[in-house]
């Protein structure tokens, strides 16, 4: 929960402060500083597209139509920064158990808009490949 959280809160500072109000395509990305700045992820997070943490797999993908090429990114030019044509309109991330019933119990999904959901069985498709599934119960 406390890495989605995270993903969230980093996926908004870069929206916000570098990427003209769009989001980074995947956790790779985030995890690239700008010019004179520090990355918006940690490297735990960053080092590959599918971290393993907390016997967790972490996956995030940017989901809607990336904007027109003219619209640049504040990292883009770093190894592993996405390109202005690789930016995304949104993202979803989930947390599903390494070994299910042995690392965890419970799987899990955010999205744009930053709430945290949870599953007591496995991710339907439909939640991994949407920005809003309808599916689970918000984490309070």
């Amino acid at each position: 929960i406390g890495s989605l959280r995270v993903i969230n809160s980093s996926q908004q500072a870069y929206s916000s402060s570098c990427a003209n109000g769009f989001y980074s395509p995947d956790l790779i990305g985030l995890g690239v500083a700008p010019t004179g700045g520090t990355p918006f992820i940690s490297p735990d997070l960053s080092a590959s597209s599918a971290p393993i943490k907390s016997g967790y797999n972490l996956t995030m993908a940017g989901l809607t139509a990336a904007p027109p090429s003219t619209v640049p990114a504040c990292n883009t030019g770093g190894t592993g920064a996405p390109t202005a044509a690789q930016l995304a309109g949104s993202y979803n991330s989930t947390a599903t158990p390494s070994s299910p019933g042995s690392t965890g119990t419970r799987y899990f999904y955010t999205n744009t808009l930053g709430t945290i959901y949870q599953l007591a069985t496995a991710m339907p498709t439909h939640v991994t490949n949407v920005a809003s599934p309808s599916t689970g119960a918000p984490i309070q």
